[in-house]
C-alpha cells in the first residue's frame, strides 16, 4: 500500500511538472514580442489628460514625456523584429484599470507615470524607472492650509489606485489626525472637487498639479504646499514573466539615459513648467546608465 501510495505521489508530480512545463510553453507561446511580431502591431496604453507625461492633443493625438520614451522603444521593437511598418494602436486608461489593461493583455505597454511598486509586481512588471517623483497637497490659498495637519477633520481628494492616496493616508494616521478622504476617478477629478470647493485639499504629484494650475483661469489662487505625502519612482509597466519583451524595453531606455537624450525629452515637457532637473532624476539616470 505504501509503494502504492509512493507511486501516485511520483506520477501527481510528474503530471504537476508537466502542466508547469506546458504553462511555460504556453507563455512562450505568447510572449509579447512573438505576439507583436505576428499581428505586426504593438498596443500601447495611455491617459487622457496626466499632463506632461501622456495626454491627448488637440487631434486626439497621445503624446508626452512618458509617449516619447514609448517612441524610443518602439523603434527598438521595430529593429528587433524588422518590422519598419510597425502599427501603433492605442488604449485609453485611467488609475482604476491601468493595471488590468496589462494584465489581462489589451495593451502591450503602458505609457503614463505609474508609479513602481513592490505590490503592483504581483500583477505586472515594470520597466527602469523613467521619473522619480513625490506628492503633495494641492490647495486653494485663500484656505490658509499649509500642512496635511490643518486638514484634520476635512475634506481630501485624491485618485484611487494610486500611491499618493496610499501615502496620504498613512501620513495622516502617523499624525494622528483624521481626514475625510474623498476618492475620484483620476487626478483631474481630485484637482477639479478642489478648485470647486467640494473638498479642502487634493493629493498630486508636483510634476502633475503644476500645469493643471497653469491651466486655471486664475491660477495665482492656487498652489502646492506641505511636506511630501509620498516618493514616486515612476516606471512603464508590462506583463508579468516576459523577459524577453522586458529586455528590449530596458535596453532602448538605458541607451537614452546613456546618450543623455532623456535630459533633452525632459526639457521638452518640463521646462515649460518651470521645473528644473532633480537631483533625485540625475541621480536614477546615472544609476540606469546601464552598459550594453
Amino acid at each position: 500500500m505504501k509503494v502504492f501510495a509512493k507511486q501516485l505521489t511520483f506520477v501527481a508530480s510528474l503530471l504537476a511538472l508537466v502542466a508547469t512545463s506546458s504553462a511555460q510553453d504556453a507563455n512562450v507561446q505568447t510572449s509579447t514580442l512573438k505576439k507583436i511580431q505576428q499581428t505586426n502591431t504593438i498596443v500601447i496604453a495611455h491617459r487622457e489628460a496626466y499632463l506632461p507625461f501622456s495626454f491627448l492633443d488637440p487631434n486626439k493625438k497621445p503624446i508626452g514625456y512618458s509617449l516619447d520614451l514609448c517612441h524610443k522603444i518602439i523603434s527598438a521593437i521595430k529593429n528587433e523584429l524588422k518590422l519598419p511598418g510597425l502599427q501603433v494602436k492605442y488604449v485609453m486608461v485611467d488609475p482604476s484599470n491601468r493595471i488590468q489593461t496589462i494584465k489581462e493583455g489589451k495593451a502591450d505597454l503602458e505609457c503614463s507615470g505609474t508609479t513602481h511598486t513592490l505590490s503592483r509586481r504581483k500583477d505586472v512588471d515594470f520597466s527602469l524607472s523613467v521619473m522619480i517623483s513625490a506628492s503633495r497637497l494641492v490647495v486653494r490659498k485663500s484656505t490658509g492650509i499649509k500642512e496635511i495637519e490643518d486638514l484634520n477633520g476635512k475634506k481630501i481628494a485624491a485618485a484611487s489606485n494610486t500611491t499618493m492616496l496610499k501615502g496620504a493616508k498613512q501620513v495622516a494616521k502617523d499624525a494622528k489626525i483624521e481626514p475625510k478622504f474623498i476618492e475620484t476617478k483620476d487626478h483631474d477629478a481630485a484637482f477639479a472637487m478642489m478648485v470647486k470647493g467640494e473638498v479642502d485639499a487634493a493629493v498630486l504629484e508636483d510634476l502633475v498639479a503644476l500645469p493643471m494650475i497653469a491651466k486655471e483661469k486664475e491660477p495665482t489662487k492656487y498652489m502646492t504646499t506641505g511636506r511630501d505625502l509620498s516618493f514616486d519612482p515612476n516606471a512603464l509597466m508590462l506583463r508579468q514573466n516576459d523577459s524577453d519583451f522586458r529586455a528590449v524595453v530596458d535596453r532602448a531606455l538605458a541607451r537614452t539615459f546613456t546618450s543623455g537624450e532623456i535630459f533633452q525629452i525632459y526639457e521638452k515637457w518640463f521646462k515649460p513648467l518651470n521645473q528644473p532637473v532633480t537631483e533625485a532624476f540625475k541621480g536614477a539616470v546615472r544609476a540606469q546608465s546601464i552598459p550594453e
